[in-house]
């Protein structure tokens, strides 16, 4: 289940804060939330709000968040936050049915620069490749074996977007969700100007291939050393699809040296060796490895051999995000 929706969650331990006298320190899932003093036990079902969700200051239930709500539509961003020394990531309410929360209206919040709607759209491919959403490392990093050989590359702050060659050899250029006009035809600048810069080694990718990126440089704060006024991308994923539809995710080391080979940058590799969940945590913290002394968004962790996880209910890639990054310590 995605990070992104508000969900029903059951609390594996409510403990008094250690630095505030009315405050509790509630944990689940691997999620760490600070709450009200008593207003939850052990063992209660609560409604989690997950940071990044947009919700009604006008609603009881989020007065509180008035003063921090938004001038243009009243709503408020959850976001993490430090109490007093306790990392807290998201909100706790009392356990809500699926129709009171479908009631109390959250929406994702989703930043300017992700949006879709720039653009001229264009016809989809077929067969498509997915959109790419991953996990949440804090609750579903159990699935992870002590000792296992993974790949941990830094996860890069920006607009995510695909290159495909079809299995007719036809080029396609997307956002995120959505198939635009490629550049000479057209299609968004931005992307465009992204993609100028190795326009000619992408289109060198074979028939059947997609390939995944983070368009840098221009998302606010981040600016991984790039020239302001400019963009390039990393690739962090590579799928190939053959007849009748099939796809298959490349091992993360052998998708490295194929774009490397085909001299198409990719996103930094921070580790490669046996699974150690407190390594793991501190590679999600410091600073970027790409320039700009800004700090890092998080990191990507997969085995180096990819595998399905049937209670995943897909493959075992998983983001975590730096509580740095959550904390805006730029």
């Amino acid at each position: 289940m995605s990070e992104r929706i508000v969900r029903t969650v059951v609390l594996d331990s409510v403990e008094p804060h250690p630095n505030a006298d009315r405050l509790d320190v509630a944990k689940f899932g691997g999620f760490v939330c600070v709450v009200a003093r008593d207003t939850f036990r052990a063992g209660d079902a609560a409604t989690y709000i997950p940071v990044d969700m947009l919700v009604p200051a006008d609603r009881p239930e989020f007065a509180f968040l008035a003063v921090q709500a938004r001038k243009s539509d009243g709503r408020c961003r959850i976001k993490a936050r430090d109490f007093r020394g306790v990392y807290s990531e998201g909100l706790l309410l009392p356990a809500r049915t699926d129709e009171e929360i479908t009631a109390l209206g959250v929406e994702p919040y989703v930043a300017p620069w992700e949006m879709d709607s720039q653009g001229l759209d264009a016809k989809s491919p077929s067969p498509e490749p997915p959109v790419y959403d991953l996990e949440s490392w804090r609750t579903w990093g159990h699935l992870f074996k002590v000792g296992e050989p993974v790949a941990v590359t830094e996860k890069l702050n920006g607009s995510s977007g695909r290159f495909f060659r079809d299995l007719d050899g036809h080029l396609h250029l997307g956002s995120h969700t959505r198939w635009k006009l490629r550049p000479e035809d057209g299609g968004n600048s931005e992307w465009a100007h992204a993609v100028s810069f190795h326009w000619w080694n992408l289109a060198r990718i074979p028939s059947g291939t997609c390939v995944y990126w983070e368009c840098i440089g221009r998302v606010g704060g981040f600016g991984y050393g790039i020239q302001k006024g400019t963009a390039d991308l990393r690739v962090f994923d590579v799928r190939t699809v053959a007849t009748g539809g099939a796809g298959e995710w490349q091992n993360w080391p052998d998708a490295r040296r194929t774009l490397v080979a085909w001299e198409i940058p990719v996103v930094p590799t921070l580790y490669e060796g046996p699974y150690d969940p407190g390594l793991v945590q501190a590679l999600a913290e410091g600073q970027t490895t790409m320039g700009g002394g800004h700090v890092r968004e998080g990191i990507v962790i997969r085995p180096t051999v990819e595998r399905w996880e049937p209670e995943l209910h897909g493959r075992l890639v998983l983001k975590l995000h730096g509580k740095g990054f959550r904390l805006g310590k730029g």
